[in-house]
């Protein structure tokens, strides 16, 4: 319990891809706006019929292992 979840809606096409952030008391300002970064630089594209080409920018610092 306690967590906070914001939901963005990102167009894709003629497609809304929905994102969901989640966070809690224990994260830091840095933290969710480092998080909401992310979110913002996403880019889509249609891909195929059915799917969607995601990219997204992951600032230093964020662990990628």
């Amino acid at each position: 319990g306690g967590e906070t979840t914001a939901a963005y809606a990102l167009p894709i096409g003629d497609r809304t891809l929905c994102a969901y952030l989640t966070w809690d008391a224990a994260t830091t300002p840095d933290e969710l706006n480092a998080a909401r970064e992310v979110l913002e630089s996403i880019r889509g594209q249609p891909f195929g019929q059915d799917g969607i080409r995601i990219n997204f920018t992951l600032p230093a610092g964020w662990d990628t292992a």
